[in-house]
């Protein structure tokens, strides 16, 4: 590229001359994440579809092609302008066993000269062999306390379906996750191996919180770690032996929950988000300035703390900051290249304790052209012979490239599934329903392609169990998790816990019984999806795993005899055959006559409601007790969502209802609250609603917090 500057004189305007720029026009130039596609085949085994970025290495607008030569090579899509995936998925049909080879031409289109060859290599094998491997941290014989990653890497010559982890602990076993196989993590394994498919999806990492293992992560336990390939073939990559002593720890623990381990992270504001607390009696600082976060071991900023984390709060009650564990940061990744690099965050508590969290290998993939993302992978459903199956479950696709994205499913639908919504554009859901009554006993699975037709696409896993329920051991399970028992409340409080079934969960009814007195009904708790991160990753197999998490934010002074004395709360749920279990119960001491902070509630949004739109409304209510007041200007009252100050409500608003329920209060004309919301500034998704109210009470007065999560 050249930069060249000509004067002109021009012979009929004398004395003086003109300045004109000439710049020679700018190239792109072709720039590729991989040379080579390695693929295996066997009788009755998938193979995985492969996924290549182009992207431009150079000034100018790259316009590319690709071209294959081979039929049993599908590409899609054929050719794009600028950053963007390609999909590369075989089907050998009736190919004998064998090798074959093929190259992918990739064009330049602007400039012939700039091509490449992408080579495709295919063994087709009549009997595979099982998946190998390595299982490398932590050391054997390990003592670790809070969250430790686990990690190895392992290849097969048909390609490795799963890694999954076990865990054995007074000779019971028990699943505890899946590990994530992460692009680049192990040059070494691709090096070494190069003619195996993936052998640069090698590495796999999970991140083990040990707090979560039995005894609350204490004792010693023991690691299995199997693989399993596209043939069902399951090999055992090894075992390690860990002694965990929680109970002694004194440096803070948590996790980071996005970007996943070798996830993508796109856009200018991709949010980070991640939890953690410390052990008592110490605290970490609610403003968030001692979390800081690094991306490829560079001090990037500091997260933002205390957002409401219902999982979190229920797994670690008692903790100073269990309640608002939450913590997130915006990352702007079109600051570095598209790629691998890696993400850590470093907590200190206020007693000076200090330990990193969370670190891991992501994917930076910024895409000029649609790129489709779900927010699941996995659909499942349960059926059984009386023609009671799992309801509709609905998956969000969304556009994490550029342009617009016009998206279907492939196929549309099939023998025993279907999709009522199959096609949009852009952010959208497709509804997925089954139909099994065909169906004999068994497991039925199939995996589905949703994106555009002629472009990148993403898969979605759909399968559903069909089994004689009949047995007295089918029935909902679960967990009452708060309040806790034996504690003294007042106002409003959060009921929350989580449910499953083998068909799901149709409700969660609460109920309250006075001291001396009848179990009486006081609501039903509301199913909130994403609420239970835990309980997905824990409980993979099981139908809206997604919507195990339940709360009810239950009003005290409703309760029977007027929220004054014990009471005992009980949990029952109630699964899609009509079963029902109790979850357990709570007994609680309420005292409303002696409460001086403020009470009320969130109204809408309702637990897991939705909001849109640039001006969303979100109301509630709020009272003290005589003699103090809530000043009717609302400036007392603050609105966060994800932790951030979002502004002050408009208060002083008729609430007739509340009114009645509560006369003589000196806000009773005025209880009601009410703010508009513009959701434009968040992106789609989960969020947390939090909202504080001080009163006007003396130095050392009332002041009350209530939750709501998601908005």
């Amino acid at each position: 590229m050249c930069n060249q500057t000509v004067r002109y004189f021009q012979k009929n305007i004398p004395l003086h001359f003109i300045l004109i720029s000439v710049t020679a026009l700018a190239q792109s130039q072709l720039q590729y994440n991989r040379g080579m596609l390695i693929y295996g085949s066997a009788p009755g085994a998938q193979i995985p579809t492969q996924t290549l970025f182009i992207s431009n290495a150079a000034d100018g607008i790259l316009n590319w092609s690709v071209v294959s030569e081979k039929e049993w090579i599908t590409v899609r899509p054929l050719s794009g302008t600028g950053s963007g995936y390609v999909n590369v998925s075989l089907n050998p049909g009736s190919l004998a066993a064998g090798f074959y080879y093929s190259d992918l031409n990739l064009v330049n289109q602007d400039n012939p000269g700039d091509a490449a060859h992408i080579s495709v290599f295919l063994n087709v094998y009549s009997t595979a062999e099982p998946p190998f491997g390595s299982f490398d941290t932590p050391m054997d014989g390990a003592s670790v306390t809070g969250s430790v990653p686990v990690t190895g890497w392992v290849l097969d010559d048909v390609g490795i379906k799963s890694v999954l982890i076990y865990g054995e602990s007074d000779g019971q076993r028990f699943y505890i996750g899946e590990a994530t196989r992460i692009e680049g993590a192990r040059p070494d394994v691709e090096f070494n191996y190069p003619q195996y498919p993936q052998s640069h999806q090698a590495g796999w990492g999970y991140m083990l919180l040990t707090n979560l293992l039995p005894n609350e992560g204490n004792g010693t336990y023991t690691l299995i770690v199997d693989a399993q390939d596209m043939e069902g073939h399951t090999t055992s990559l090894g075992s390690k032996t860990i002694v965990c002593n929680n109970a002694a720890a004194v440096k803070p623990f948590g996790a980071i929950d996005t970007p996943t381990p070798g996830g993508i992270a796109s856009g200018t504001s991709y949010r980070n988000w991640g939890w953690v607390l410390t052990p008592q009696p110490n605290a970490v600082p609610a403003d968030g300035s001692t979390i800081n976060v690094f991306v490829d071991g560079a001090k990037v900023g500091q997260a933002t703390y205390n957002v409401y984390r219902q999982d979190i709060a229920a797994l670690f009650p008692g903790y100073g900051n269990s309640n608002s564990a939450g913590a997130c940061f915006d990352l702007n990744t079109t600051g570095y290249s598209n790629g691998l690099h890696t993400i850590q965050w470093t907590v200190m508590d206020n007693a000076g304790n200090q330990d990193g969290i969370g670190s891991r290998y992501f994917i930076i993939q910024n895409s000029d052209m649609p790129a489709p993302a779900a927010n699941r992978s996995t659909i499942r459903y349960g059926a059984d012979l009386s023609g009671n199956q799992t309801g509709t479950q609905s998956v969000r696709i969304s556009n994490q490239g550029g342009g617009t994205l016009n998206w279907s499913s492939d196929p549309p639908g099939g023998t025993w599934w279907s999709a009522v919504n199959s096609s949009g554009e852009n952010t959208g859901y497709m509804d997925l329903s089954v139909n099994p009554a065909a169906l004999d006993p068994g497991y039925y699975h199939e995996t589905i392609r949703v994106g555009d037709p002629n472009g990148i696409q993403t898969s979605l896993d759909i399968s559903v169990w069909k089994t004689d329920m009949s047995a007295s051991n089918f029935a909902p399970f679960g967990s009452f998790d708060t309040p806790a028992d034996g504690s003294t409340v007042s106002g409003s409080i959060p009921v929350t816990g989580w449910a499953l079934d083998e068909l799901g969960v149709s409700s969660v009814k609460i109920y309250a019984k006075p001291e001396g007195g009848s179990s009486v009904y006081i609501g039903d708790a509301v199913f909130v999806e994403g609420a239970r991160p835990d309980i997905v990753q824990s409980k993979p197999s099981m139908p809206m795993n997604q919507k195990a998490g339940w709360g009810y934010m239950m009003l005290t002074h409703f309760l029977p005899g007027g929220g004054q004395g014990t009471y005992t709360i009980e949990a029952i749920a109630t699964n899609l055959s009509g079963r029902q279990s109790s979850l357990g119960t709570k007994t609680i001491t309420v005292d409303n006559e002696n409460a001086v902070k403020p009470f009320g509630a969130i109204d809408s949004p309702g637990w897991g409601g939705p909001v849109y739109g640039h001006s969303a409304r979100i109301s509630g209510w709020v009272l003290t007790p005589l003699p103090n007041i809530i000043p009717e200007d609302g400036s007392t009252i603050s609105i966060d969502v994800d932790g951030k100050f979002a502004g002050n409500p408009v208060y002083n608003q008729p609430r007739e209802d509340i009114a009645a329920a509560f006369p003589g209060y000196a806000n009773s004309g005025g209880p009601g609250w009410i703010f508009d919301l513009d959701t434009r500034a968040y992106s789609d998704g989960m969020h947390s609603i939090r909202w504080t109210v001080s009163d006007a009470a003396p130095p050392g007065g009332g002041k009350m917090a209530a939750e709501r999560e998601p908005c």
